[in-house]
This record gives structure tokens, sequence and C-alpha cells, in this order.
């Protein structure tokens, strides 16, 4: 590998962290405090077997000060003799987390990362910063999430 190409190489790398870091930092520097929501599931495409254990909505809670996630949410389980029985709602707890937040792509937008549940979501500031409307990274997850 020529040399010149190597300092191209090095030098991007570096862009890519700087972009990186700078829009981490945007994003820690405005989003604080914590904000309380709901998020629902809108699982549209499952069948109901598929449906068996998987979260239909939750409250959340992000601390932005922390970089938590807390989550408490309803699963729905299937008896043995679905269709026939009638499928049941399960409190899952709360279950809380690190999370990481990052500048989004749209304006007023930050991207999570909640790397122990796998949970990617993005949120957009409105109401002047007072509230977050969210969408779900990969799947059918929508809420809002309010500043308390």
């Amino acid at each position: 590998m020529s040399i010149s190409v190597k300092r191209f190489l090095i030098k991007s790398i570096i862009v890519t962290l700087t972009i990186f870091i700078t829009n981490s930092l945007a994003a820690s520097a405005f989003l604080k405090g914590k904000c309380g929501g709901v998020l629902q599931m809108h699982r549209k495409l499952f069948t109901s077997k598929e449906y068996d254990g998987k979260n239909v909505d939750s409250m959340v809670h992000l601390d932005f000060d922390s970089n938590t996630f807390s989550m408490q949410t309803n699963q729905i389980t299937l008896p043995n003799n679905y269709p026939d029985g009638e499928p049941k709602y399960v409190f899952s707890g709360l279950k809380s987390a690190p999370m990481i937040v990052s500048a989004g792509l749209l304006p007023n937008s930050f991207r999570v990362d909640v790397p122990y549940g796998g949970i990617v979501m993005y949120l957009m500031s409105v109401n002047s910063g007072n509230s977050f409307l969210i969408q779900g990274h990969n799947d059918h997850i929508s809420g809002v999430c309010q500043k308390i």
C-alpha cells in the first residue's frame, strides 16, 4: 500500500471519528434531564403464534443525565390450546440498561441505542424540546416521551 493511500485512509478515519464524536457531544449537550413516555408495538405483520411473548406496549423512562433507559412492558402470551383459549397479557416488570445517544439524521433528532436490549430508537425533539416523538429502528414501534 502506498504512502498516499495510507495517509488518505488515516485522514478518512480521523474525519469519521471527529464527526461521530462531535455529533455525540452535540446530542449529549442538548439532551439533559429525563423524559417519561409510552411506546406501542404495532405488530400487524405477525401471525398469532409469532406474536406469542412479544411486547405490545411499554412505559419508558429515559434519563439523559445518566444515559439510562428503563422500561416496563406488557407482553401477550398464548395458551397451549390457542386459538380456542384466550390470549393473556403479562406484565414483564422493570428493566434498565445503559443507553448511547447520538445525533440523528433529521433536524432536531437523536438516535438512542440500548445495546443490552438490542433496542434502537429515533427521537425527534418537538414542543420546544419538551416532548420527543419516538420511532423504532427496523421495528413497528412508535410513541412519545414528555420531559419530566
